[in-house]
C-alpha cells in the first residue's frame, strides 16, 4: 500500500484532478445551494456508464490503429527506392522517400499525421503496451484527461440546458476518474496485493490484456462491459497474441 500510495500521490495529475473535483463542489454547491443534495443521484451515473464507457474507449480510441512512420538508413533495405513496400520491425512498410540516405517509411494514418499526434498516441497508450511497468506511462495525459472532462461538462449541459447538473455531472466523472486512475496503478504494481476477490480478478483480467490478448478485457475498472459484450474470456480460452505490446501494428 505504500509503494501505491507514493505513486499514486507523486504524480502530478492526481493533485490537479483532486484540486478540479474540489473547486467544482465548492463552486456548485456555493453557487447552486442544495443540488447536490436535490440531485445527488447524478454522482452515481459515472459509475453506471463506466464499464461500457471504458470499453469503447479503450478498444476505439486508446487501440486505434494509426499504422508507423519513421525515419532510418537507406543502407539497411539495400536497392530500394519511393513506393517500394519493404518488410520492417513486424510490419510491411512502404517507401515514402528517400533523402541524405534517410528513407522515410510508414503505413497507415501516420504517414499523413503530423507528429505531435503519432507521438501523443505513443504517451497515451502505445507506450503503456510496450512498457506496462513505466509508472509515469499508466497515467492519462493531462489533456487527454482534462479534455474528457470538458467534453462531459458539455455532454450534460447539452442534454440537459442546466448549468448546475452539467458541474454536478462534470464532478462526479472527476471523482470517478481519479479513482479510475488508482486502481489502474494498483493493476501494474506487483507489490499491490487487492484487498477483495472482486479487485484481484480485475487486477488478473487486465494483466491477460497486457501480457495475454490486447483484444480481450477491456475494462479498468469494472468487468461488466467485457461479460455483456463478450470480450472477457478464461486464459485458456483465449490465444496468446504477438502483438500485445505493439498495439499498433
Amino acid at each position: 500500500m505504500k509503494t501505491m500510495l507514493k505513486h499514486f500521490f507523486s504524480h502530478p495529475s492526481i493533485w490537479l484532478y483532486i484540486f478540479i473535483l474540489m473547486a467544482l463542489l465548492i463552486y456548485t454547491s456555493s453557487i447552486y445551494g442544495n443540488v447536490l443534495i436535490t440531485y445527488w443521484w447524478i454522482m452515481f451515473i459515472p459509475i453506471v456508464l463506466a464499464p461500457f464507457f471504458e470499453w469503447f474507449v479503450h478498444k476505439y480510441i486508446l487501440h486505434l490503429k494509426i499504422g508507423k512512420f519513421k525515419e532510418v538508413d537507406v543502407s539497411i533495405f539495400g536497392d530500394v527506392k519511393p513506393g517500394d513496400s519493404i518488410d520492417f520491425e513486424k510490419s510491411r512498410y512502404k517507401v515514402l522517400s528517400i533523402e541524405n540516405g534517410l528513407a522515410k517509411i510508414g503505413f497507415g494514418m501516420a504517414t499523413k499525421l503530423p507528429e505531435f499526434i503519432r507521438n501523443g498516441m505513443y504517451i497515451l497508450h502505445y507506450g503503456h503496451h510496450e512498457n506496462p511497468n513505466n509508472i509515469k506511462l499508466i497515467f492519462a495525459p493531462i489533456t487527454f484527461s482534462v479534455g474528457l472532462f470538458v467534453s462531459m461538462f458539455l455532454t450534460a449541459y447539452l442534454i440537459t440546458f442546466r448549468l448546475d447538473i452539467a458541474l454536478l455531472y462534470t464532478s462526479a466523472v472527476v471523482a470517478y476518474y481519479i479513482y479510475y486512475e488508482w486502481v489502474h496503478l494498483g493493476h501494474h504494481v506487483a507489490e499491490y496485493n487487492p484487498l477483495t476477490n472482486w479487485s484481484n480478478n480485475l487486477k488478473k483480467a487486465h494483466l491477460l490484456h497486457h501480457y495475454r490478448n490486447e483484444n480481450l478485457w477491456w475494462g479498468i475498472t469494472n468487468s461488466l462491459g467485457d461479460y455483456i459484450l463478450g470480450t472477457y474470456k478464461k486464459h485458456e480460452e483465449a490465444p496468446q497474441s504477438e502483438s500485445t505490446m505493439d498495439i499498433n501494428l
